[in-house]
């Protein structure tokens, strides 16, 4: 990789990071601190995360194709403007509805396919693997630190604080791409027929399709679990303020783990790839049972929540790697899109299940829920072993 593509892979980097920098603090905290809103109940703090993950949904897609055709540089910078609007509405209103708004706003800027699209276009097909796998340690990193530093920044300055350093860090972002990322001129797709080769291209694909439903059914699992985790670690004996070092050392740990399986175990993309899904897919079933039998013991929470980190974490960079390989070339935006869509879609249901199951706070019925869901996704590993 040359000097300028590192450049270019740094800079963009730092700009995805601080996408979800602001998506990630949120979670730990809303399913608390979020019920200080006005009207707010576990229904509709759901909603409001949930919502999020709904109109990422709808645009994705569209975001996708319309950066193949009008260029990534101002899809992005058209995205970071509805995130900046979106959190500006939510650090100034206290109303659970209007927050709501806000929230649905803030999933308009559906531009992580997009900025992953970007970062192909810059780098050399040699060096896309090596992008992909920086970005999703990237995100792995992001993630981390996010999960940490929102419930600090709840206990010290409240929720609000975080929609506002969502606001700055979309602004600084905007700057970034305006004055450092070059416009990329690989733009493909510009009419109808093409948008319709590329859906039939990545629809036809069923290892593409077993991705997409892969991430589906993990965000669906982070954000039922981060519904009920609060709760959870309260109900063990765990005071609010203290919340954010249970995540930073399971955090911590899976990634420590995951960085010995990943170097001395080198990870190939081509090669019994379902043997390693099987694996992490069944540590997040594993997780669930702790979870579900926890009897309000920290010692037996924690190991089920340290389990669910390291499979995710894993999962988190293993699947959208496996989506860069194997997308076609001249696609590659729209694959991103539909994979993004996918993944949000998963934040949608999650949100929306999950609070509404955990509405009179019954964490027993959101962990039977995912248990079942991870089942039905190791029965569909398992009927896709072929096309792996």
């Amino acid at each position: 990789m040359n000097n300028l593509e590192k450049k270019f892979l740094y800079v963009l980097s730092i700009i995805f990071s601080f996408r979800m920098f602001g998506v990630f603090m949120i979670l730990p905290v809303l399913s608390n601190y979020g019920m200080s809103f006005n009207g707010a109940n576990s229904f509709l703090i759901g909603i409001s995360i949930g919502i999020y993950g709904v109109t990422q949904s709808i645009f994705q897609i569209p975001f996708g194709l319309l950066s193949d055709k009008y260029g990534r540089k101002n899809i992005i910078i058209i995205g970071f403007l509805l995130i900046i609007i979106g959190s500006f509405i939510c650090g100034i209103f206290n109303n659970i509805w209007i927050i709501i708004l806000g929230r649905a706003i803030q999933g308009m800027g559906a531009i992580s396919s997009v900025i992953m699209a970007l970062i192909t276009d810059l780098t050399s097909e040699k060096n896309r693997i090596k992008s992909m796998a920086f970005i999703g340690s990237s995100f792995g990193i992001t993630f981390a630190l996010s999960i940490i530093f929102g419930p600090i920044l709840a206990i010290n300055f409240g929720i609000k604080s975080i929609f506002w350093i969502t606001l700055f860090l979309s602004i600084l972002s905007i700057f970034l791409i305006l004055f450092i990322i070059p416009s990329s001129n690989k733009t493909n797709n510009k009419n109808i027929k093409t948008f319709k080769n590329a859906f039939t291209s990545i629809f036809n694909n069923k290892f593409i399709m077993y991705i997409n439903l892969s991430i589906f059914f993990l965000h669906s699992i982070l954000i039922s679990n981060f519904i009920v985790f609060p709760f959870l670690i309260s109900n063990a004996g765990c005071s609010l303020k203290n919340h954010w070092k249970v995540y930073f050392l399971s955090i911590l740990i899976s990634l420590l783990i995951l960085s010995i399986l990943f170097s001395f175990f080198k990870f190939n993309y081509s090669k019994n790839i379902n043997k390693k899904l099987y694996f992490f897919i069944s540590m997040l079933l594993i997780s669930e049972i702790f979870l579900l039998f926890n009897s309000k013991n920290i010692y037996i929470s924690y190991i089920g929540i340290q389990m669910f980190f390291l499979g995710f974490s894993a999962l988190e960079v293993i699947l959208p790697a496996c989506i860069s390989k194997i997308a076609p070339l001249k696609y590659k935006g729209t694959a991103m899109g539909i994979y993004s869509t996918s993944q949000f879609f998963g934040v949608a249901f999650g949100g929306l299940i999950g609070g509404l199951l955990f509405y009179n706070k019954n964490d027993f019925l959101v962990f039977l829920f995912l248990i079942l869901i991870i089942l039905i996704w190791i029965y569909i590993t398992f009927s896709y072993k072929n096309n792996f």
